[in-house]
This record gives C-alpha cells, structure tokens and sequence, in this order.
C-alpha cells in the first residue's frame, strides 16, 4: 500500500471538475484510462467522448444534493485499486 499512497497517487492519478467537451479535446484525457464522476451530474455526450478516446466511464454520485452512500465510495475506491494494480 505504500507504493500507491507515495507513487500512484500523487503521479497518476488526477482529480478535477467535470469535464467539458473543450477539456475532453485539449488532450488531457490522452493517457487516463478510466474516468470516475462522483457528482450528481451525469452527461452522456461526455461519457461518448471519452469513450471515443478509449477512456472507462464509472459514474458513482455521491449525493451531493441527497446524502452520501456508501456504497458509491467503495465502487470509485475499486476502480482506483484495479486501476493501480494495472499502473
């Protein structure tokens, strides 16, 4: 678990806002494999785009409006795992 929490974390993994079509074209996207979005928006021509660069989508809200379940942090913290464990 150190490797994650020194190397992984802090160099490849990204976190920012939800992305636009503008941000998805810039290039900054060119080498995520997975994209996880934790708020309650969910756009599908923002998921077509990435998946158009070969990027997973998970979409796991968390309930900013409602409450935030538990079960949708565990599912974004799986995703982050199988993706450090592929680098």
């Amino acid at each position: 678990m150190m490797g994650f929490s020194q190397d992984w974390f802090h160099n490849k993994l990204t976190v920012s806002k939800f992305p636009t079509q503008k941000f998805i074209h810039s290039g900054r996207l060119d080498t995520c494999k997975y994209r996880i979005n934790v708020s309650d928006i969910y756009k599908p021509e923002i998921d077509e785009a990435c998946l158009a660069l070969g990027v997973q989508n998970n979409w796991f809200p968390l309930g900013e409006a409602f409450g935030m379940p538990l079960e949708s942090i565990y599912a974004a913290l799986r995703i982050m795992y199988e993706a450090e464990k592929q680098d």
